[in-house]
């Protein structure tokens, strides 16, 4: 299997990955294919050479499968701790507790945070989306409510949505 044989399992699944909106959540059920969709949507902006970092706190072994089984066998990938090579493009995986001070000074094109909990999710809205550049593109997969996947043009769209803490 590889991104190039990669056919979506549901309309929310390619919502999420064809999604060029700015800010797109996924909240759906388990074993529905989050975690896949994010690591197709990484690959793909890999493609392009932009650099992003992926946030989960559990699954940091199910991201890692995700890549090894969806990256094309004639691209380059390897592992360091929490550092995801591909297409000479650098990918972090972090934990949530390190995310505000690693991302400090980070160039990044994307940030995907792997199912995260109300609870930090009310964290993430007061910290960390403030000191993302305002170009920054976000993916949150989460199975908080089933609702589905929703878009928001931009940031800003997004943080007027659900508000500033």
């Amino acid at each position: 299997m590889n991104i190039d044989t990669f056919k979506t399992t549901s309309k929310d699944q390619k919502k999420f990955i064809d999604s060029n909106a700015q800010v797109v959540i996924w909240d759906g059920g388990r074993g529905v294919g989050k975690t896949c969709a994010g690591a197709i949507k990484a690959i793909r902006s890999t493609e392009k050479q932009k650099k992003g970092v992926i946030i989960s706190d559990i699954r940091k072994t199910i991201i890692k499968h995700e890549f090894d089984k969806w990256t094309p066998a004639n691209k380059t990938q390897r592992f360091l701790l929490d550092q995801f090579v591909l297409n000479n493009t650098q990918l972090l995986i972090l934990n949530f507790s390190e995310v505000e001070q690693r991302l400090r000074g980070l160039d990044i094109s994307w940030i995907w945070f792997d199912l995260i909990n109300v609870h930090q999710f009310s964290e993430m809205r007061a910290t960390i989306f403030r000191r993302l550049r305002s170009e920054v593109s976000v993916w949150i997969t989460t199975l908080m409510y089933g609702g589905g996947v929703v878009e928001y043009a931009t940031l800003k769209d997004f943080l007027a949505f659900y508000g500033r803490v």
